[in-house]
């Protein structure tokens, strides 16, 4: 299981293996690994084991939505957020659970290492947990576990849709060269790939990419800005340290990025709006750091976009620091071999949805960057 990026090459872990944990290391830190506990640490102590010296340690973890360990899920260890993923099965460590220590950075954890006595520990500071306390005592992510999330920042509805926005929408024309470049995608691979109904997420990835790729093409051409589409975008923030699938930033200068906007490829919407509310917050707090002196302000209000799509079925969020909006209209894609011979229905439902994207995007390019402006422009949307 590892709490980071996952790997895109190997790395060797030659000198442990499953049957050390379940035996010479369970015997050291006496504890059986991967026994049940309830208990939860603000302090974790461990053995220095192996000829490479590596660090183990026993702690409490807490696993939510155990019906669907899809890549991230999201955990608690030892009171504490982070989205996990799990070991790649053809790699060598595909049995070993490796805790990344961005995890230790992101909660303000000290480690201390004695080489002499060969033991370690780890402190964390016992007030880092409790803002989410209230969020994680669900043990499956349902809509009671969104509402408790989403109480947060005000929701005390039925869910998300109890505070809308209406952002303007970019009219696209059915000659848009873009536009026709990504139809002809999509019939391209529903041709050889099939339908993205009930397929896995790199099937709808495929579908999901020609969208975006299409929808940044055209806004490229109408703000003559620099923007870009990262998949696999690893944030490491405080909040929550994890990756989604897609990311759109755009480029400041030659040093400086800014995130606008995340996409999550989830098969359920209630999971995937909760992953996005997560990973919204933690991309806020690491745009605020990012910020170059001279654009530093008092106010560190902001807003950032977020969607939640299964290909077929988009959902848009819209994050701001005190509370969260869903556009309340709903957006559907045919991605059925239908399309191949319906092409006019799969190009109304493309277009309404690249319609927002574009839309969306463009307000966050265009939009004055200090506070007073991005906040006027985030209450003309919700007036609507």
């Amino acid at each position: 299981m590892n709490s980071s990026l996952p790997l895109l090459i190997d790395f060797l872990i030659p000198d442990t293996k499953s049957k050390d944990l379940h035996e010479e290391i369970s015997k050291e830190l006496n504890v059986t690994y991967l026994s049940e506990s309830a208990q939860e640490l603000d302090e974790a102590k461990g053995k220095i084991f192996g000829i490479a010296r590596r660090l183990f340690c026993q702690g409490g973890i807490r696993l939510y939505n155990n019906e669907d360990f899809s890549n991230p899920f999201i955990a608690r260890l030892n009171k504490r957020w982070m989205l996990v993923r799990k070991s790649p099965n053809n790699v060598s460590f595909e049995d070993i659970n490796v805790l990344g220590t961005d995890y230790l950075h992101n909660h303000n954890a000290q480690l201390f290492v004695d080489y002499v006595n060969q033991y370690f520990t780890i402190k964390f500071d016992e007030q880092d947990h409790q803002d989410f306390r209230e969020v994680t005592t669900n043990s499956n992510f349902t809509k009671k576990g969104l509402k408790k999330l989403l109480t947060k920042y005000g929701v005390d509805g039925e869910g998300i849709k109890t505070f809308p926005f209406k952002p303007e929408t970019e009219k696209i024309n059915d000659d848009d060269e873009d536009f026709q470049y990504c139809i002809a995608e999509i019939k391209y691979k529903m041709g050889i790939i099939g339908s993205a109904k009930f397929s896995n997420e790199a099937v709808r990835c495929l579908y999901i990419e020609a969208i975006l790729s299409s929808a940044i093409c055209i806004v490229r051409r109408i703000v003559k800005k620099r923007i870009f589409l990262e998949p696999q975008f690893e944030d490491i923030g405080k909040v929550v340290a994890g990756q989604v699938d897609y990311a759109i930033e755009k480029i400041i200068d030659s040093l400086n990025k800014e995130l606008i906007c995340i996409i999550i490829n989830k098969n359920q919407n209630v999971l995937g709006i909760m992953q996005s509310v997560m990973q919204l917050e933690s991309s806020y707090h690491t745009n605020k750091k990012k910020q170059k002196e001279s654009e530093a302000f008092n106010d560190d209000f902001d807003y950032l976009y977020g969607i939640v799509t299964t290909a077929m079925d988009w959902y848009f969020i819209m994050y701001t620091p005190e509370r969260i909006y869903c556009i309340t209209a709903g957006y559907h894609i045919t991605l059925t071999e239908e399309i191949l011979e319906d092409e006019e229905r799969l190009r109304r439902g493309v277009k309404k949805v690249m319609e927002v994207i574009v839309g969306l995007l463009k307000d966050r390019i265009e939009v004055n960057a200090s506070p007073d402006s991005r906040r006027a422009r985030m209450k003309k949307y919700i007036k609507k």
